[in-house]
């Protein structure tokens, strides 16, 4: 596997990009514990689900000791298309935690993106997100240049059963003509899009009357396992007294259904409320985690019917230009997903 190299600093910093993960990266990201909360668990499935990506490892005389990922994307910003990049994983291997490595890794890549742009015809525009609450990462970000561009909200929707697979309507494991055409009169008037309706990983629910119901959806697992303490402490023995809670919540290894690239047309609450927990038998999880810009039309129409609420986990999307003028900023939602959540 060839690398390039995008930075060194003649003292034993290196900056290597790669466009497959390779073991060493791989395991890098399933040792480190993202905002001290939680593990990834299936770390190479959840690594195949970007798009054109480079993987960028920051070596301090060899060792990776920082790492994170670039996915390329052609985007459209208010209907102008722009290269775009997807900002994820940013980490630092937990033996040298707080060094200033994943500081130095963020400042690099975004010195190679402002590169990039100065060299285009069109404009470069990367994004990520952090939890609403991480100061720390949102301080660095803007020390960057960067700029909270809107949020994302994640709910959880949760089944005692997880329920039987769908058979009364029609299913269809892909993205059918008419999801297809949903989603971009959706998504006309985003703010920020792919240019193109995404084709991986969709289902289909569709109704004679002309409803459609559809999403990208992928397994991903965690594990959440406390670090000691008292939470620790409770959690642990609670899994004990209870063994069969851990078929439906095992921190050591939660599994749930991300859901991303909502489509709910008119009158299409009642197959939303199927396949739900459709999603849940196919994936054999009790958990469903829904990812959307709350001011998407059809993610309210979801929230008008009761199947969301409105409120979750929010995070922002942070934003910045990369060479040039930046494109004027107008109204509208986000239709981008988060590959990695």
């Amino acid at each position: 596997m060839s690398s390039q190299t995008l930075w060194f600093d003649g003292a034993g910093l290196t900056l290597e990009s790669t466009t497959r993960p390779g073991a060493e990266f791989t395991a890098h990201i399933g040792q480190v514990r993202f905002g001290d909360r939680y593990r990834r668990c299936n770390v190479a499935d959840q690594l195949a689900r970007f798009y054109r990506p480079r993987f960028l490892s920051l070596r301090d005389n060899g060792q990776l000791v920082a790492a994170m990922v670039l996915d390329e994307q052609t985007l459209q910003w208010h209907g102008k298309r722009v290269e775009g990049f997807y900002r994820g994983l940013l980490s630092a291997a937990p033996e040298v935690a707080r060094q200033g490595y994943g500081r130095t890794l963020a400042k690099q890549a975004m010195a190679w993106l402002d590169r990039r742009g100065a060299a285009r015809d069109i404009p470069v525009f990367s994004y990520g997100c952090i939890d609403a609450g991480n100061e720390r990462a949102w301080r660095l970000l803007e020390s960057l240049g960067a700029y909270p561009i809107g949020t994302l909200t994640t709910q959880i929707k949760y089944r005692q059963r997880s329920g039987v697979p769908i058979l009364d309507v029609a299913v269809t494991d892909a993205l059918t003509d008419a999801a297809a055409d949903a989603w971009r009169e959706t998504n006309t008037e985003a703010a920020l899009r792919p240019s193109s309706v995404p084709r991986d990983h969709w289902i289909t629910v569709e109704d004679p009357a002309g409803g459609v119901a559809a999403c990208r959806h992928r397994l991903t697992s965690l594990d959440l396992t406390p670090q000691g303490g008292l939470t620790g402490f409770i959690t642990e023995r609670l899994m004990l007294l209870f063994p069969p809670g851990r078929k439906r919540f095992n921190p050591g290894r939660f599994r749930y259904v991300s859901v991303s690239d909502v489509v709910a047309t008119r009158d299409s609450a009642h197959l939303w409320r199927r396949l739900i927990p459709h999603l849940m038998a196919l994936h054999d999880t009790h958990f469903v985690a829904i990812t959307a810009d709350t001011a998407s039309p059809d993610v309210q129409r979801l929230v008008a019917a009761g199947i969301l609420s409105g409120f979750g986990r929010e995070m922002r999307v942070v934003g910045k230009w990369h060479g040039g003028q930046a494109p004027a900023k107008g109204e509208g939602h986000l239709a981008v997903a988060a590959p990695d959540l």
